[in-house]
């Protein structure tokens, strides 16, 4: 009867290891998987949720010029960035009132807005995206800003995200971010 228990408790002790090891080797898979950035991933289907919140026309044609998604940070920390070339911007891009009701604006960003984009760009310089522009060269393109979603603590940007649209080449810009 002893050397039945025993033997039980040896089998239990070997089953209960295997699945610790099994647990931890899944566990450490999928934080590897959040670990890896992936480049020039999305096609067209990928970016119609930028399309929607920035109000612009799904009926067009577009091509992902380049995308970059980063591996999640055990604190969360990460950044997106899509370059999309479009065929058209916005229904009403003549009419700056229209522009504006839908949130865009050509005004240089300033305040909370300012570091929000500085820091979608270097965030970009950090992840070597050299196809995103530098500020100046946004500065001199007159490129249109939309800042879908600030979240700030303490008076500090901790994740963003943020169009820019280049009249220049039809180019749309997207940072998502949290830093």
């Amino acid at each position: 009867m002893r050397k039945t228990l025993q033997m039980i408790f040896v089998l239990w002790g070997v089953i209960s290891l295997g699945a610790a090891l099994v647990l931890l080797a899944v566990t450490a898979i999928s934080f590897n998987k959040t670990a890896i950035a992936r480049t020039d991933f999305a096609g067209p289907s990928d970016v119609l949720f930028i399309l929607r919140a920035g109000k612009i026309p799904l009926d067009q044609k577009l091509v992902v010029l380049k995308s970059f998604q980063s591996g999640t940070a055990m604190n969360g920390d990460h950044l997106e960035a899509f370059s999309v070339e479009l065929e058209k911007f916005h229904n009403q891009a003549g009419n700056p009132k229209s522009l504006e009701a839908d949130g865009w604006s050509q005004t240089e960003p300033d305040g909370l807005w300012l570091q929000s984009l500085e820091l979608a760009l270097s965030q970009s310089r950090k992840n070597n995206l050299s196809w995103m522009p530098t500020r100046e060269q946004m500065t001199a393109e007159q490129t249109l800003y939309k800042f879908y979603k600030l979240e700030i603590i303490e008076q500090k940007v901790v994740s963003a995200q943020i169009m820019a649209y280049q009249p220049k080449g039809k180019i749309l810009l997207f940072w998502r971010f949290k830093v």
